[in-house]
């Protein structure tokens, strides 16, 4: 397991870098913000307008997988907060028959819709971003905090490299978090002021569920 997984992110790293230089090599990187599709714009250059076509429908194709890789673990993700808070206990019911969490699929569903509709999808994934790279940051330090506060707890699966591996992926995340912050304050303060609305109903779930204890 450990050699297919640096494997498969030693290829995929090597074929992203490979596909950003030709991007570059076609399409300079003052044009770039021009264009939406850079890939389609590249092949366009490369091989003419059908290929720019044929590129972004394969660019579609592929998002199509993704977004069912999303679907299915982001409904899981509001599945497992609707056991644990009580205040979105709704959200952690699994269909009597399918054996899905259909509210949490169907709410996700409907808020997506909702983003798409209103044009703000873009700004929610900026907003949500450094917020998301910093909870990484902590996770990384979390391997070293938790190996000094609890050594003796088993522990099945053990970081390769520690703890240089742990230090250098959270530093990596905060360098983006810092290098976002520089050039985005705006966006920053938005998505910080996202996550502490949320700090209020987690304080209501708890009380609800100090109620029902």
């Amino acid at each position: 397991m450990p050699r297919s997984i640096l494997l498969g992110v030693g290829v995929t790293t090597a074929l992203y870098l490979v596909v950003n230089l030709v991007y570059m090599l076609y399409v300079p990187l003052a044009e770039m913000p021009q264009h939406r599709l850079v890939a389609a714009e590249m092949m366009r250059r490369a091989l003419g307008p059908w290929a720019g076509g044929l590129i972004a429908m394969a660019v579609v194709c592929s998002t199509f997988g993704a977004l069912n890789g999303y679907i299915l673990t982001s409904g899981r993700l509001l599945f497992a907060i609707g056991i644990d808070h009580a205040i979105v206990r709704r959200m952690g019911v699994v269909h009597p028959r399918w054996a899905t969490p259909f509210r949490a699929l169907l709410f996700n569903a409907c808020w997506a819709i909702g983003l798409v509709w209103t044009g703000t999808l873009d700004q929610i994934v900026t907003y949500s971003t450094v917020v998301i790279s910093g909870f990484y940051a902590l996770a990384g330090i979390s391997v070293i905090v938790l190996r000094y506060r609890h050594p003796d707890v088993d522990r099945p699966y053990r970081v390769w490299g520690y703890p240089i591996v742990p230090v250098l992926f959270a530093a990596a995340m905060l360098i983006f978090v810092w290098d976002v912050c520089a050039r985005q304050p705006h966006d920053v303060w938005i998505g910080v002021a996202l996550l502490l609305a949320g700090a209020p109903l987690y304080a209501i779930s708890q009380r609800i569920a100090s109620r029902e204890a």
